[in-house]
């Protein structure tokens, strides 16, 4: 489960945010991307398959914001390419 927060450190309530994880193996320079599920309310569930066994590091980024996708989303919209 993951949970997201804003810049005050307050819980977010609405999803939208594009989030990546990965499951990384140092020692053979594996890595694996899973699936992030948006239940819409600030909180994710992160799914990544275990592809092999020993000590492994899992890693969640925020790729994009909410915020910044609606920004590009509005500006598509708006700007005009000749």
């Amino acid at each position: 489960m993951i949970t997201t927060h804003d810049n005050a450190g307050n819980l977010k309530t609405v999803g939208g945010d594009l989030l990546k994880i990965f499951l990384c193996n140092d020692s053979t320079g594996s890595a694996i991307q899973g699936m992030v599920i948006d239940h819409g309310n600030g909180t994710y569930t992160g799914e990544v398959e275990a592809a092999w066994s020993g000590m492994s590091k899992l890693i969640v980024s925020l790729a994009y914001p909410r915020e910044a996708i609606s920004a590009m989303y509005r500006l598509r919209k708006e700007v005009r390419f000749v």
